[in-house]
């Protein structure tokens, strides 16, 4: 069965962590609430994340579609040594993502075979 957990960081953010846990799917919450992580930005949030991944042993690291995610997650990707998935429109499975290539004129299925799989979603539709 699919657990997902959810990492919410910033700061003075226990009501978005608090909502993040009455997600529907929603395992567990992560929350880190740091005066640090008050901007969002990529080096602090990449920090955090690498730790709680190498952590929690996380086979998959996925951000919102937001301005954070996209200056992050390539970062992440960088620093696990594994490629970075980007604008991510469907999840066939663990392992298998749809993405637009070409401008977005045709649709390419990419299978991934790293230990740790990176996609950076396009659409929060994903959600």
């Amino acid at each position: 069965m699919l657990q997902i957990t959810v990492l919410v960081g910033g700061h003075n953010c226990g009501a978005a962590a608090e909502a993040a846990a009455k997600i529907k799917g929603v395992a567990k919450v992560i929350k880190a609430d740091n005066a640090c992580l008050a901007n969002g930005l990529p080096e602090n949030m990449e920090k955090l994340i690498l730790k709680v991944q190498s952590d929690g042993g996380f086979t998959h690291v996925m951000g919102s579609t937001s301005a954070v995610a996209k200056g992050t997650l390539p970062r992440v990707a960088a620093k696990l040594d594994v490629d970075q998935i980007s604008d991510v429109i469907d999840i066939k499975g663990e392992d298998t993502f749809v993405r637009p290539i070409y401008a977005g004129n045709a649709i390419s299925t990419l299978k991934s075979q790293d230990t740790v799989k990176v996609p950076c979603p396009d659409k929060s539709s994903l959600y």
